[in-house]
């Protein structure tokens, strides 16, 4: 699965660097497993073990500290699903999209796991701005993304009611047909 050239032109240096990164990319995705599925095994743990013994599982600050594990989770798997795509993919190792979004999922989890009796206003405030730039930061590389030409369905049905409906000739030509046979009757 290592990345092949079929290029001729392509200089030795720049095609050792591409391997090199390819390995450097295969190690990442390894470690990244590895949490991933350690992370998965402790989760599990802890919420069986707070089933069996109690089920302190449904207080407040137990189910932000597991929907924390989950997010953190969640977030581990997207980041190797873009390690992986960029090495079956060829697409570079850093892409700014999937980064952007990981960063969104990172002030989430943040979000999620705040004590808001203690945080004052303006870290809300600034966290809501951040959220809102990358959200926008996000939208903005998505559009740029879209292949020339590329033409949203929500688009083409905003469009459809804008205005003057388009009228099919051939349906008009039958419908006037209709109108010519009811006179005739």
């Amino acid at each position: 699965m290592a990345p092949e050239y079929s290029d001729g032109k392509k200089t030795a240096k720049f095609s050792l660097y591409l391997r090199f990164e390819w390995i450097a990319l295969a190690c990442l995705l390894i470690m990244l497993a590895a949490i991933t599925v350690y992370a998965i095994a402790m989760t599990a743990i802890e919420i069986a073990g707070a089933l069996i013994h109690g089920g302190t599982l449904f207080e407040v600050e137990a189910l932000k500290e597991t929907f924390g594990r989950i997010l953190t989770i969640l977030i581990v798997l997207e980041f190797s699903h873009s390690v992986h795509v960029a090495m079956t993919k060829h697409v570079g190792a850093i892409q700014a999209r999937i980064l952007v979004l990981i960063a969104i999922l990172v002030i989430a989890r943040k979000l999620i796991l705040m004590d808001f009796t203690t945080i004052e206003a303006q870290m809300i405030l600034a966290l809501g701005g951040l959220l809102l730039s990358l959200g926008g930061l996000y939208w903005l590389i998505s559009i740029g993304d879209r292949p020339e030409g590329f033409v949203d369905a929500q688009e083409v049905d905003a469009q459809d009611h804008v205005g003057e409906l388009k009228h099919d000739p051939q349906i008009d030509r039958r419908a006037g047909q209709g109108v010519e046979a009811e006179k005739a009757i």
